[in-house]
């Protein structure tokens, strides 16, 4: 008798991907302490908590995180000038780094970054050509304004140079036409022309930026007497240009004191978590606070860790909201395991008391939480 022919056997499963679960669990935990690198720019750009900020970063820098997933390389901080860049376009179609000079231009709508606006969004993704104009044109006067403020006092910065490059990388323009842009030579201020009609509501706007340009690593009277110059160009009365010299300089000191809190309350919370402490200290610094004040926060980045932050008051509750979600984003960066993340909670809630804010620790934490699972979440990579 002829045996029974049985079920013909299961098919052989799919060879595991290289590395297995565990080399997916390493990739992951590198795309959170991206997403937490990427949190920072967003928390330093406004010293506040923006969640329409956080969702534009985290949809524009999915394919990064992605790319990490896959064990692919992807800009990081490491690559600050590019980095810069491709922050600041994902932020432009929401609003623009508050350390950005000529940033109030693109939170105004002076970007392409956002594709189409208003009843022409539902149609296409384009904008019209009388828009990419009048970016184009407003753009290229901000930049040449910028330049002629930045070079009044010698070469361009590194710095300068970077964030020369970050505000073009704001205005959404092609590649060529952005390049173009930047290998302009500077202009000496009274060369640099108005580019036709100008809205009057826009020349503060663009003296307003310039004495940014200028004060970010300290005014030089070469600088101030080419903001006189221009400030004539654009016909804003000179008292005004005087009191916009004051808002930035205001504005300046309440940046430097949010990053010194938040400089203090990442090495509060993190303690012994040398390492990662000092990287975000390091990104907040170059985030946060003017090139002028940086060399004495990053010198007391080697001394002790600080006892309290009572120091650091002057804060409006937006700030101090800021400074802890920092100090979480950097403590949940190295993917802490549970009983870690029991003693990291604990120092977070010190330093909410400390600051004056008793009982938010636990709602950052939370926000936070969530919304790092949830951008993970939606990753597309390998199983």
């Amino acid at each position: 008798m002829s045996p029974v022919a049985g079920p013909p056997p299961p098919p052989s499963p799919p060879p595991p991907p290289p590395g297995g679960a565990p080399a997916r669990r390493e990739r992951l935990a590198d795309a959170l302490t991206a997403l937490c690198e990427d949190l920072c720019f967003a928390l330093a750009a406004s010293a506040g908590a923006d969640e329409a900020a956080f969702r534009a970063i985290a949809e524009r820098r999915a394919p990064a995180y992605e790319a990490l997933l896959r064990g692919e390389p992807a800009l990081r901080p490491a690559a600050l000038g590019p980095w810069l860049g491709a922050l600041c376009q994902a932020l432009a179609p929401v609003t623009a780094p508050a350390w950005l000079p000529m940033g109030e231009l693109v939170a105004r709508g002076v970007t392409l970054a956002g594709g189409a606006r208003g009843p022409r969004a539902l149609f296409t993704s384009k904008p019209s050509d009388k828009e990419t104009q009048r970016v184009r044109r407003l753009g290229t006067l901000a930049l040449r304004v910028m330049g002629a403020v930045m070079g009044a006092d010698g070469a361009f910065t590194p710095e300068e140079q970077r964030q020369r490059a970050a505000f073009v990388a704001c205005l959404g323009l092609p590649d060529d036409e952005a390049r173009h842009l930047l290998a302009e030579a500077p202009l000496p201020a009274p060369q640099v022309d108005v580019l036709g009609e100008l809205d009057p509501k826009l020349a503060p706007l663009l003296v307003r930026g310039a004495w940014l340009a200028a004060a970010h690593d300290g005014i030089d009277p070469r600088e101030e007497e080419a903001i006189a110059v221009l400030a004539g160009k654009l016909a804003l009365p000179l008292q005004d240009a005087v009191n916009l010299r004051a808002e930035v300089r205001a504005e300046l000191d309440a940046r430097q004191t949010f990053g010194r809190a938040a400089l203090d309350a990442i090495r509060l919370v993190l303690g012994d978590q040398a390492l990662p402490a000092a990287l975000f200290a390091a990104l907040i610094a170059e985030l946060a606070i003017p090139a002028s004040g940086r060399p004495e926060a990053v010198a007391s980045l080697t001394g002790p860790a600080p006892a309290a932050l009572s120091d650091r008051l002057p804060l409006d509750k937006k700030a101090k909201g800021a400074v802890l979600a920092v100090a979480w984003a950097a403590a949940l960066a190295a993917n802490p395991t549970l009983v870690l993340r029991v003693e990291l909670a604990r120092r977070h809630d010190r330093a909410a008391t400390e600051l004056g804010t008793v009982g938010e620790g636990p709602r950052v934490r939370e926000a936070l939480d969530h919304f790092a699972y949830d951008q993970l979440g939606l990753l597309k990579g390998p199983d």
